[in-house]
């Protein structure tokens, strides 16, 4: 019976938080330009997957935590993964490849379940206090083997925004695969500073293609100009020089394994919103 309730409860939280962010997305809509409209517009189509020639798998739960990766683990040295949750089985299934994983999050305790080539270190990502934090650059240089390409998987709740941009170039190369959560996207398109998800964007794609791209169901889309907008986005990218074809053609979307991160909240379609 309490698990009923604490659904129930879980539902209609999920349902009052959608109507009032839909509500305040509509008043901030009166008030947009022309400019900004073909701005927004222009932004959305930054998020199109492309097919990567590559076949796309499953890694880690069939729920939350789970992603879509091309499959191209074949050399990879180690994966990075800063924000971790109570569970880690991404980070599990890619050290059964026999890939070095290393973890790191202040907020959480060491998960107990380390395989023998998982290192987990409390330390948050990011430049704030030297006891504290860690930047990825420092993390990278003092723990990554000398050669080979890495793999990043990060969900550090929004923090990604001020973190990858202050990481070198060189660094962002060298991750062959990217698995990445991307927070608060309705709210950086609504703002009239919304360069800064632009600028983010260039980024990751400068070197990099997104092949597939998955909304986080346990936030409901934001209606923005007529289009389904994520809240939260898992976006996997691979590097340029790993496609196996040119990528001239949209990746299936939604891909036949996505599977919805909870089945606690109501689910609600989210269409192609680029």
């Amino acid at each position: 019976m309490r698990s009923m309730i604490s659904r129930w409860n879980r539902r209609r939280l999920f349902k009052r938080e959608e109507s009032k962010k839909n509500a305040a997305a509509r008043e901030r809509e009166m008030l947009f330009s022309k400019d900004d409209r073909v701005e927004i517009l222009q932004l959305l189509k930054k998020f199109q997957p492309m097919d990567c020639g590559k076949e796309l798998v499953r890694v880690g739960p069939e729920r939350d935590g789970g992603y879509l990766l091309p499959d191209d683990f074949d050399g990879l040295a180690a994966l990075y993964s800063p924000g971790v949750d109570e569970t880690i089985g991404f980070d599990l299934d890619i050290s059964r490849r026999d890939i070095p994983c290393f973890l790191a999050d202040g907020t959480v305790e060491p998960p107990s379940c380390l395989a023998s080539n998982m290192q987990f270190e409390q330390m948050m990502i990011g430049d704030g206090p030297v006891e504290n934090f860690m930047t990825m650059a420092d993390w990278i240089a003092r723990t990554a083997p000398a050669e080979g390409d890495l793999m990043l998987q990060m969900d550090i709740e929004g923090a990604e925004y001020e973190v990858l941009p202050s990481t070198p170039r060189p660094i962002l190369d060298r991750f062959r695969i990217i698995a990445i959560e991307l927070h608060t996207i309705d709210d950086c398109l609504l703002d009239p500073n919304r360069r800064k998800l632009s600028d983010f964007l260039e980024l990751l794609t400068q070197n990099h293609v997104i092949c597939h791209l998955h909304p986080n169901t346990i936030t409901a889309p934001v209606q923005i100009l007529g289009r389904s907008v994520p809240p939260l986005l898992e976006l996997t990218l691979l590097r340029k020089d790993r496609l196996a074809r040119i990528p001239d053609k949209q990746a299936a979307y939604p891909h036949p394994l996505d599977k919805p991160n909870s089945n606690q909240y109501p689910l609600r379609e989210f269409p192609p919103f680029w």
